[in-house]
C-alpha cells in the first residue's frame, strides 16, 4: 500500500530525529571507524614504487590483521591524521580521504560531546 505524502515525510522526520539523538551516535562511530579501517586497508594494500604493498612492509597480510592490530592497542585516530597528510599526493581516494576525515569529525563530536 502506497503511503501518503503526509506520511513519508513523518517518515522521513522521524527517521532524521533518531540518526540525530545521542542513542545512534555508538552505532555511527561503529560504522564510521568500520569504513575508515576498510580505507585504510585499500589505500595501504596499493602496491608502493618498489611494487610490494605497502601493507605488507608494515606485516600485515590482511585487512583483519590491520583491524586486530587497530583493536589491540593501535590508535585508529592516529592512523586516519597521519594518511591525510599527503594522500592525495601519495595517491588517496576521495572515498578513502572522506573516510578518515568522517572517523576524525566523529572522534572530534564525541569528545566534544
Amino acid at each position: 500500500m502506497a503511503l501518503t505524502n503526509a506520511e513519508r515525510q513523518a517518515r522521513y522526520r522521524k527517521r532524521i530525529k533518531e540518526r540525530a539523538s545521542l542513542d545512534a551516535l555508538p552505532d555511527r562511530a561503529r560504522a564510521a571507524a568500520d569504513l575508515a579501517v576498510t580505507a585504510l586497508w585499500s589505500f595501504y594494500s596499493r602496491p608502493a614504487s618498489d611494487g610490494q604493498a605497502w601493507g605488507n612492509l608494515d606485516g600485515y597480510e590482511s585487512k583483519d590483521d590491520l583491524r586486530k592490530a587497530l583493536a589491540e592497542g593501535r590508535d585508529l585516530i592516529e592512523w586516519c591524521r597521519a594518511s591525510l597528510d599527503g594522500a592525495e599526493e601519495l595517491g588517496a581516494t576521495s572515498d578513502e580521504i572522506a573516510a578518515w576525515r568522517l572517523v576524525l569529525e566523529t572522534f572530534d563530536a564525541l569528545h566534544l560531546g
